[in-house]
């Protein structure tokens, strides 16, 4: 039996009025590290960022400032993987000689930025980092 391509679960809808389980696969041992961070963190993120706001306001604003300081913690780690991902396709992307017009077609951005984003990506490299790690550990 073949695998389905990932890109048959990229996007998918959503029936507006009913819930809707979402599973995938995950061997830690085969999935990127950043990745596996991202996956065990979803679920809850959803639980947390999801709710939509009600007749008192932000559902958050009732928790207590630690666990709003312990979600902002996960989130920002799901960031940063996701973050390091994009500058891996980024770079996938230029090494295949794609230009950078193109690439920043996909980001929603100018050539120039991508061009910039590039070099940062180099320089963290050169520090054994992604320019997002980076960049949060200069405070950037």
């Amino acid at each position: 039996m073949t695998e389905q391509h990932w890109g048959n679960y990229l996007v998918r809808g959503f029936p507006a009025d009913q819930d809707t389980e979402v599973t995938f696969p995950v061997n830690a041992e085969n999935t990127r590290p950043g990745m596996v961070v991202v996956a065990s963190r979803i679920a809850g993120l959803m639980a947390a960022l999801g709710p939509k706001d009600g007749p008192d306001g932000d559902p958050l604003s009732t928790e207590d400032s630690s666990e709003i300081g312990r979600l902002l913690d996960h989130l920002h780690r799901v960031r940063l993987t996701l973050e390091g991902q994009e500058e891996r396709l980024i770079e996938l992307l230029a090494d295949r000689g794609v230009s950078l017009r193109t690439i920043a077609l996909h980001l929603k951005c100018s050539p120039t930025t991508v061009a910039n984003r590039r070099k940062r990506i180099a320089e963290a490299g050169e520090r054994g980092l992604s320019a997002a790690g980076l960049d949060d550990e200069e405070g950037r």
